[in-house]
């Protein structure tokens, strides 16, 4: 698992991601550009060589300014790193101000095996034509840079170079590399604005000018590693000009309007944001932990990661399917979206572990999602009050669990899971049974059960007739025979059927 801890700059992540990296023994990994640059230390806000003692980091302070960093570089450093730690069965923590370098790592981004080239491709070309360029192959991201902005224009083709837009990585891509809960720390616009101009005022009387100027004296300052705010202003607006407190505001407002870049990034460009106190996701952060240590010892890391970036949907969520979206909070998959059109009635109270008498008359999605809030308070729970229809079905679903009793749907969803390429487990019904041991798991060329037989009969209709690939869930005890109208059911059986298709999810995983 990656525990992200983001948030505009003077947030206050860095201090926390250290904490919870010298806490819980986990591996810090940097996520910030300029902190990478080993020169870069005031007007970086890079943490201190005493701060990050007794941590075990990974790139901060790990590069020379002369080296020219790249997003492509940054994946395949960063995901070296996280691999190393998978493979010891690790979580790590990521922290950084750099967003697009967090998004290349999490989401399946491919570039070309070649390096973004090099500045000089482009140093004959003017801002205008370096900007008609990038109007030309990357439009979406062209529309957000000014035309003068030549050093962001010529990055933007740069990454057009390394075979992937810009504007692609800003995109919402679908499925998640790493397992990932990502933290914001929830500041106030006002009180930021404070914090952004207390630490402007702390870097210059630290030595944010001497600093500079050493580093004017020692490097080429068109390095891109100067374009960092702080040490542009300096640079481009020497003392001889403007006053220094000219400059000091000329930073402070660039900084405000740098995190209010940051902030629009992470409103829109994460799925899922969780945005918490500080001592909130502390907390929290904690609490996962411990929860996730024995599933981690009983499953394996591995076989964890996978579980936890899956995002399932449950379609009924009766006896068979609560008791099943229960388990699914437990073990901790990504996302979880429950479908039903019903609401609690007494009947249910007989079987349905999810449901009481305080419940009667409220939807189950309602109940359910409270239930299961209850257990993982940020668990990515969609809850939809509606009958199935396969437009409620996200494409970047990994797996649905079908437990209805209606054929039309239940055919619907298979057909769906076939255009689609989502796996599917279908519950082929566990009314009349009373005998939990005889719960299976198989395909539906198994069974002949009166549920399975309707199944099997109007997926004909609908020109399929090889079931040897349709996974089930189904009992192998002949139902009793039904003597009223009412369809008898237990507690043993449905909730044995639930468990059944968890345990099938996870062997097919």
């Amino acid at each position: 698992m990656i525990y992200a801890i983001l948030g505009q700059t003077a947030s206050g992540k860095t201090d926390l991601a250290i904490k919870l990296a010298r806490q819980l023994n986990l591996p810090l990994i940097g996520c910030d550009v300029y902190q990478m640059y080993k020169e870069l230390n005031i007007g970086s806000a890079k943490p201190s060589k005493e701060e990050l003692e007794g941590v075990d980091y990974h790139l901060i302070d790990s590069d020379s300014i002369e080296h020219k960093l790249s997003v492509k570089e940054y994946q395949e450093r960063c995901r070296k790193i996280i691999d190393k730690y998978a493979a010891e069965g690790k979580d790590v923590i990521i922290s950084g101000g750099t967003l697009l370098y967090l998004r290349s790592v999490i989401y399946p981004y491919k570039f070309n095996d070649e390096q973004a080239r090099e500045d000089a491709k482009y140093e004959g070309y003017t801002n205008a034509e370096l900007y008609e360029k990038l109007l030309e192959v990357d439009p979406e991201t062209a529309k957000t840079l000014n035309v003068n902005n030549r050093r962001r224009v010529m990055r933007a083709l740069q990454i057009f170079d390394s075979g992937v837009k810009k504007s692609e990585i800003i995109k919402k891509p679908k499925k998640l590399v790493y397992p990932i809960k990502i933290f914001v720390i929830d500041i106030d616009k006002e009180e930021g604005n404070k914090r952004i101009a207390s630490r402007v005022n702390r870097m210059f009387a630290n030595g944010l000018v001497s600093e500079v100027e050493m580093l004017q004296k020692q490097f080429d300052t068109s390095l891109p590693g100067f374009d960092a705010i702080g040490y542009k202003e300096l640079i481009n607006m020497p003392q001889s000009e403007y006053s220094l407190e000219e400059i000091k505001e000329k930073i402070i407002v660039n900084t405000r309007r740098y995190a209010k870049r940051q902030r629009t990034f992470l409103r829109n460009q994460f799925k899922d944001v969780h945005r918490l106190s500080p001592k909130e996701i502390y907390d929290y952060v904690l609490l996962d932990i411990q929860r996730r240590r024995r599933n981690k010892a009983s499953l394996g890391f591995e076989l964890l990661s996978k579980i936890e970036k899956t995002n399932a949907v449950v379609v009924g969520i009766g006896g068979v399917g609560s008791i099943l979206a229960e388990a699914l909070v437990r073990i901790g998959v990504n996302e979880i979206t429950i479908i039903d059109k019903d609401v609690v009635d007494p009947s249910n109270l007989n079987r349905q572990f999810a449901y009481t008498a305080m419940d009667i008359g409220r939807s189950k999605v309602d109940v359910l999602e409270e239930r299961l809030l209850k257990i993982d308070p940020k668990a990515n729970i969609t809850k939809m009050f509606s009958p199935y229809r396969d437009e409620l079905i996200s494409r970047d679903c990994d797996i649905i669990f079908d437990c209805v009793d209606d054929v039309e749907a239940k055919v619907s969803i298979c057909l769906l899971g076939k255009l689609e390429n989502i796996k599917v487990i279908h519950a082929t019904g566990s009314g009349l049974r009373r005998d939990s041991t005889k719960m299976k798991m198989g395909v539906l060329a198994d069974t002949g059960e009166p549920l399975a037989k309707k199944f099997k009969r109007v997926l004909k209709a609908n020109n399929v007739f090889d079931f040897s690939d349709i996974l089930v869930t189904y009992s192998a005890e002949i139902p009793v025979k039904r003597r009223t109208a009412e369809l008898g059911s237990n507690v043993l059986v449905p909730n044995a059927e639930g468990l059944a298709m968890l345990s099938y999810f996870i062997k097919e995983l």
